[in-house]
């Protein structure tokens, strides 16, 4: 097994034991990961990315889905924990490639606008020094 391979199955194992314990590792991933994909969309597209996915940990953390567990904010057993954690990591992961094929066109709009408009003479303008220099 490579290193990298070994590292990342050792901070797995390390996500699930803190999740167990009741921190909330797998929301901050999600945090890290929306923050990661939308940092080159357009400014307001990605703030409100960002807080569509903030309302969604919000809510999901308190849905009915949850019902009959610990409430938010309580100490839940560490299975409930883990189950939680295990899922919004796995929503993360199955996610991941559509948060990407959103993303990498409003980039491109964004990077071809930043070309475009970061001209300082019109094209058919003539350049400095003129013709015959």
């Amino acid at each position: 097994m490579n290193e990298a391979v070994a590292t990342a199955w050792l901070l797995l194992a390390l996500a699930v034991v803190l999740e167990a314990a009741g921190l909330d590792v797998s929301r901050t991933l999600v945090r890290g990961w929306v923050w990661i994909y939308t940092a080159l969309v357009p400014a307001e597209r990605r703030d409100r990315r960002r807080e569509e996915m903030a309302e969604h940990l919000a809510t999901e953390r308190a849905a009915p889905a949850f019902a009959g567990r610990a409430a938010p904010g309580t100490h839940a057993p560490a299975a409930i924990n883990l189950a939680r954690g295990l899922r919004t990591v796995w929503r993360l992961v199955r996610g991941a490639p559509r948060d990407v094929a959103w993303a990498v066109p409003l980039v491109i709009l964004r990077l071809a606008s930043i070309g475009h408009g970061s001209r300082t003479r019109p094209p058919d303008a003539p350049r400095a020094g003129g013709p015959g220099r």
